[in-house]
């Protein structure tokens, strides 16, 4: 057994000691925060519990509410969103210079990480800027309640929207495990 911890000890650091392979797994690793990160609001998060008015109804929570709680997801996600698809694609670009055998592969990757931001100018944030007034408004002291179906009409379209916008994620983020296994 220790000969085999040995063996295995040895072939790591000789793999981390190149440079493409550090920068494969920084990329990799970016992607993958983006990635699982976007699952997890999405499955476990704020929006199953705020998505449809009978979720909300079921965790007693008002259009007002979950429109504030959307809101303050919106803001703590967009932080670690553009720095992570970022990091991740001009990783990809380094270790496609780096590795000319993986390059396809890895620019691939870089593409889908990078494709993320002009899909999310282009497609998610009008439909962003409408929830976030929305959630604005809702918060005034005068404020009614938003139209029935309007909160539900809203983030249905969004998750929509961001389910492909994750499906670009898992692109990069499969492609660069792909590169990470094959480097």
């Amino acid at each position: 057994m220790a000969g085999l911890v040995e063996s295995l000890t040895q072939q790591l650091t000789h793999r981390m000691s190149d440079p493409s392979i550090l920068v494969i797994l920084t990329a990799v690793t970016s992607s993958s925060f983006w990635l699982f990160a976007s699952l997890g609001i999405t499955l476990d998060g704020v929006i199953p519990a705020t998505i449809t008015a009978s979720e909300r109804a079921k965790r007693g929570i008002s259009d007002a509410s979950a429109l504030k709680l959307w809101e303050w997801m919106f803001h703590r996600a967009k932080k670690h969103f553009i720095s992570t698809a970022l990091l991740s694609c001009a990783s990809y670009l380094v270790a496609a210079a780096l590795r000319p055998d993986l390059r396809p592969i890895l620019y691939g990757a870089s593409f889908f990480s990078f494709s993320t931001l002009p899909y999310t100018i282009a497609i998610l944030l009008p439909i962003n800027k409408v929830i976030l007034k929305a959630a604005s408004d809702a918060s005034k002291p005068d404020a009614k309640s938003p139209e029935s179906g309007v909160v539900d009409k809203l983030f249905c379209e969004w998750r929509k929207y961001h389910v492909i916008r994750m499906s670009l994620a898992a692109a990069a983020w499969g492609l660069g495990m792909g590169a990470l296994l094959l480097a």
